[in-house]
């Protein structure tokens, strides 16, 4: 990726009914006889690119002068609209926490595995995850925080993953902090403990995730 040093248009074809989801702005999706081609314009992120494909029903909405975001789901969620799913990811306070957001869209990406993956632009989570009603407000916050640490400034995760602990911290933590002191206080209790199970392999514990998550 890196002789790419400016914006380019990558075009992925596949079976018709199958769209891509990539890094960077849609130009479009259209269908062609027996194919489908998914055309993405995108730039220099500075690391290799991630792709998403699937049998998505595609839903997309201008949240800002310059901003899309949209959704990629095998099938709709009952009793939820798409776009509520997207609505801290235009709060005021991720906006003031973090500055101004490094993409030209954030996307809802539906995975058949039970997933929580931040990739630059866009966040691939599992059907299951999908399904629960506090997503938006947990898991979701967590991976649009990731746009920023983790795909935005980037990590070098040969000395460890400090954009976890940052990332939990502006999008798990801090949530609970504000509701109550109370709130804060068990909700590090059950992080500690949480860490307790683990098998730690030295006195210092690191993520092994390759990947935000």
């Amino acid at each position: 990726m890196r002789d790419y040093g400016q914006d380019f248009k990558l075009r992925v074809s596949a079976p018709r009914g199958i769209y891509a989801v990539t890094a960077g702005e849609l130009i479009g999706h259209e269908d062609r006889d027996a194919n489908s081609i998914s055309t993405w314009k995108t730039g220099p992120i500075g690391q290799g690119l991630s792709l998403s494909a699937g049998k998505y029903i595609v839903g997309r909405k201008r949240t800002a002068k310059s901003l899309f975001t949209h959704t990629s789901l095998r099938k709709p969620i009952p009793s939820r609209k798409p776009t509520s799913m997207l609505r801290p990811h235009t709060s005021n306070s991720m906006k003031r926490l973090h500055g101004p957001y490094p993409f030209p869209k954030f996307a809802i990406v539906e995975n058949f595995f039970p997933t929580g993956y931040g990739f630059p632009s866009y966040t691939l989570l599992g059907a299951s995850v999908l399904q629960l009603p506090f997503i938006p407000a947990t898991s979701l916050r967590h991976e649009i925080a990731h746009s920023w640490w983790g795909n935005g400034v980037l990590v070098d995760y040969a000395s460890g993953n400090w954009c976890e602990g940052l990332t939990t911290y502006v999008a798990d933590y801090l949530s609970q902090e504000i509701a109550s002191a109370a709130d804060a206080r068990l909700y590090r209790q059950q992080v500690l403990q949480t860490m307790r199970r683990l098998p730690h392999r030295g006195p210092i514990f690191r993520s092994g995730s390759s990947r935000a998550a």
